[in-house]
């Protein structure tokens, strides 16, 4: 397998997590590992230099931000591209307030402090993904199909055949 096809999923949700895996692996030309936490992502990164990172922005030990500016900090992964995604909730329009609103849907993340602004008031994924520096933001869930799609624009598309030519 090419060293180029390596895939980091940092995901605290083990059937998340084990469903992407399988995703990606079905294809054949991805080797993908995984943890659910921040210093064992940190640690994997250095050693693996993964050419992909999915980063869910909640993750047992931290959060993605601060994971995402040790790797920005570190000239070794700093160029790694990162996929953040999270499940936190989704946009809905407040008309009487004349803005977007974060409904949070999940239920131990219920103080505002925890989530960046970012997260609460962009309704765009793309201005989330330019506020954090990471190529993609997912809003969980997310399909099979968007996870390959992200995934080979990143790192190329699927071999025409299984010999890779």
């Amino acid at each position: 397998m090419s060293t180029n096809n390596k895939i980091l999923i940092v995901e605290d949700e083990k059937e998340t997590c084990a469903l992407m895996k399988k995703v990606l692996e079905r294809d054949g030309i991805y080797s993908v590992f995984t943890t659910d936490n921040g210093a064992e992502a940190k640690k994997l990164c250095a050693e693996e230099l993964p050419n992909l990172i999915f980063l869910d922005y909640f993750v047992t030990d931290t959060t993605g931000d601060k994971i995402i500016q040790f790797l920005k900090s570190n000239p070794k992964t700093a160029g790694i591209p990162i996929v953040l995604t999270s499940g936190l909730g989704e946009m809905t329009y407040a008309k009487d307030q004349d803005r977007w609103v974060w409904a949070p849907d999940v239920s131990d993340v219920t103080k505002p402090k925890d989530i960046p602004d970012m997260l609460k008031w962009r309704r765009f994924s793309e201005e989330v993904a330019e506020s954090f520096g990471v190529m993609v933001y997912l809003r969980k869930p997310f399909s099979k199909t968007t996870l390959l799609n992200v995934t080979r624009s990143i790192i190329g598309p699927k071999p025409k055949n299984e010999s890779g030519e």
